[in-house]
């Protein structure tokens, strides 16, 4: 039987990701309000702005052209490319359904990419996990489809940012031997860069007091990924990570504390699915782990 002592230091991380989940809930639902205000591309440069300020201490210190002196540069820029994607098709969706919504849809991305690490990276899956990705589809349609009308622009947007961040964690893991530094760095950068280039012929005069809470959710963002590399350094992945699904809740509460969306039972039903399908195939993923070993 495992030891008291051991067990805490096993779960040593999961403040950390409980904290994280709420300040990028926080920050979703400022990006709700900023969204309405501005054009996406001229957010998202201002937003990556601050997150430049934060991260350039470290990337100075590991070299600014070290950072592109990395294995497999063509795969970075098409990370980079579907960073850039994900991020205009959250933003848009995000301003225009329930915050809940979008953030809950999100939550199906281990689903998506499981069902996508078959053709992508010749992964195995088991017919259990292909019963849990079919389960956690279903819990999708029932959020995208709140009203039982059809699908809108705007859940489809978020379905399809869910379908492109899948994307974004498969290139991760391909490329994690790159190191810590160069990913965000890349990230920063080719975002910065992308809406570098579109802001201009889309900007909008906007208040010093939003620039500055744009700035902030860079800043705020860049915040959450440190609390939860924090989170992974303390504890297995497979203790914290299911602290993930936190997110829905915050994202409940946040909506309908600051933008009165109250959830419905289509959006919780599915919800529910999903959290138990990304579950039921964390625990399959730790006992096939554990199985090769």
């Amino acid at each position: 039987m495992p030891s008291t002592l051991a067990l805490t230091t096993s779960s040593a991380g999961i403040p950390f990701m409980l904290a994280a989940m709420f300040v990028f809930s926080a920050n979703d639902a400022l990006a709700k309000y900023l969204a309405a205000l501005c054009p996406v591309a001229q957010l998202l440069l201002i937003r990556n702005v601050g997150a430049l300020a934060v991260i350039a201490p470290k990337v100075h210190a590991y070299g600014w052209f070290a950072v592109t002196r990395v294995p497999r540069v063509w795969l970075h820029v098409l990370r980079c490319v579907l960073i850039v994607t994900e991020l205009a098709l959250f933003y848009t969706a995000v301003w225009q359904i329930p915050l809940a919504d979008t953030l809950t849809i999100y939550q199906a991305t281990p689903i998506i990419a499981t069902a996508l690490a078959v053709p992508l990276l010749g992964e195995q899956v088991g017919w259990r996990r292909w019963l849990a990705v079919v389960v956690g589809f279903f819990g999708v349609l029932l959020v995208v489809k709140p009203s039982g009308t059809g699908l809108s622009v705007a859940h489809l947007c978020a379905l399809a940012g869910g379908v492109v961040y899948s994307g974004v964690i498969l290139l991760t893991r391909l490329l994690r031997e790159s190191g810590p530094v160069p990913m965000i760095a890349w990230h920063v950068g080719g975002t910065l860069l992308a809406s570098a280039l579109v802001a201009p012929f889309v900007w909008q005069p906007v208040s010093l007091v939003t620039m500055l809470l744009i700035a902030l959710m860079g800043v705020v963002s860049t915040g959450g990924h440190v609390l939860i590399n924090r989170s992974l350094a303390l504890s297995p992945a497979s203790v914290v990570m299911p602290f993930h699904y936190t997110q829905i809740v915050w994202g409940v509460a946040f909506g309908w504390l600051f933008f009165r969306d109250a959830p419905d039972w289509r959006m919780l039903s599915g919800a529910a699915l999903i959290v138990a399908s990304g579950l039921f195939i964390m625990h399959r993923e730790r006992v096939r782990a554990q199985e090769k070993r």
